[in-house]
């Protein structure tokens, strides 16, 4: 195969597959709600684990 059919080829994939991820509403970066309740929830393991006495090192 020639190399721009294959260049072609990878573009027309890559508008396809774009419209699809716009359409669906997938995002690469994560979403902020998710990641905040992510970021709260290990606070709050690592400080029911700091008031245990467990140590970083113990995990």
């Amino acid at each position: 195969m020639p190399f721009s059919f294959v260049i072609i080829m990878m573009i027309s994939f890559y508008k396809e597959v774009n419209e699809e991820r716009k359409y669906l509403g997938l995002t690469i970066t994560p979403n902020k709600h998710h990641m905040r309740e992510y970021i709260n929830r290990k606070e709050r393991e690592y400080q029911e684990q700091k008031k245990a006495g467990m140590d970083e090192r113990d995990l």
